[in-house]
């Protein structure tokens, strides 16, 4: 398992932070109202 953030430039940091976030938004929508 490979840790986020060890050796990983800023663009992929801020790739992985969205993509995890896009994901708990898509999991609930309704909740969120979007």
């Amino acid at each position: 398992v490979w840790r986020r953030g060890s050796g990983l430039p800023q663009a992929a940091r801020d790739f992985i932070g969205l993509a995890q976030s896009q994901r708990m938004v898509r999991q609930r929508p309704d909740k969120n109202g979007r």
